[in-house]
C-alpha cells in the first residue's frame, strides 16, 4: 500500500514521510497481535514509531521543526 503511495508522491511529502520508518507486514502483525494480547486501547507497532509517536506528542516543537527542516531541503533539492 505505502509502495503504491509512494508512486505519487511529491519529493517533499517524501521526504517528510520517511521520517516514520516502513514496517514489513510481519512486524505490523506482530505488534498489532501483541497489541491486542494486552488489551491496549492504542496499538503502534514497532519501536522507532513508538518513540516517533512519543516525540511528536510530548515535544511538539521540535517534531515541527524537524518536518519543516526535512521539506524545506527537499525543496532545495527540487529546485
Amino acid at each position: 500500500m505505502v509502495d503504491a503511495l509512494d508512486k505519487t508522491r511529491t519529493p517533499e511529502n517524501r521526504a517528510h514521510t520517511l521520517t516514520i520508518p516502513k514496517l514489513t507486514i510481519d512486524q505490523c502483525v506482530a505488534g498489532i497481535l501483541s497489541g491486542l494480547n494486552s488489551n491496549k486501547l492504542v496499538i503502534i507497532p514497532g519501536l522507532q514509531t513508538k518513540f516517533l509517536a512519543f516525540s511528536i506528542r510530548h515535544f511538539s516543537p521540535i517534531s515541527r521543526l524537524v518536518g519543516t527542516i526535512k521539506i524545506r531541503a527537499a525543496m532545495r533539492k527540487g529546485s
